[in-house]
């Protein structure tokens, strides 16, 4: 039976080379902060139920100050206030409306569907929902 001697340097220059860059990735993956880009529509009425679709009906939310935006959130896990301000920021006149709702469009169809304010009061929450998709604001 053979015996070799090794040295702690040599036991710590091994274990590096096994295993030196994964250890790295994983901490500074975890720290990273996640950006979303969000589309937003946010639309003219409290009754609205459909995704605008005629022309017309989008020219004249963009005229009033509505319509699509697409938004950059720095933070995906940031607070609920930065986000509230965020949106509030990008559609003025929801400062004076009195509150609004998150809507997502049901697939296959241009019905839209309230998303649960349980589900919407963050963006880490409201980006699992949605993913890619358009956020509807009415």
């Amino acid at each position: 039976m053979i015996c070799s001697i090794l040295h702690d340097s040599d036991v710590k220059k091994e274990q590096w080379l096994n295993f030196g860059p994964y250890r790295s990735k994983s901490k500074t993956h975890q720290n990273k902060a996640q950006s979303w880009r969000m589309k937003l529509v946010c639309l003219s009425t409290c009754t609205d139920n459909q995704v605008p679709s005629s022309g017309s009906v989008k020219e004249a939310l963009l005229q009033a100050g509505l319509g699509e935006r697409c938004v950059v959130l720095p933070d995906v896990f940031g607070s609920k206030e930065a986000f509230l301000h965020t949106i509030t920021a990008t559609f003025p006149k929801l400062k004076e409306c009195g509150g609004f709702e998150f809507l997502r469009c049901v697939p296959n169809s241009k019905r839209l569907e309230v998303i649960s304010s349980k589900l919407a009061h963050t963006p880490k929450l409201l980006r699992s929902i949605v993913g890619n998709g358009r956020v509807f604001i009415r």
